[in-house]
């Protein structure tokens, strides 16, 4: 998303669809740059990732 670590994130268009458990974590990791979401500014939490998705997250976790 472009931000600085630390910044507001916004909402998800389809964070109602985030497991409450899990929606506190999400928005730290995307807070944290680690993730971004999909085009439209959706997450799609019953999505699947793809190898480049996990390997984009690990490289960002890896260059905190």
């Amino acid at each position: 998303n472009g931000k600085p670590a630390g910044a507001a994130v916004e909402s998800f268009k389809d964070e109602a669809s985030i497991s409450t458990w899990a929606l506190g974590y999400v928005k730290e990791a995307a807070s944290l740059g680690l993730v971004q979401g999909r085009a439209a500014g959706e997450f799609v939490p019953q999505g699947s990732s793809t190898r480049a998705e996990a390997a984009q997250m690990i490289y960002r976790l890896l260059n905190k």
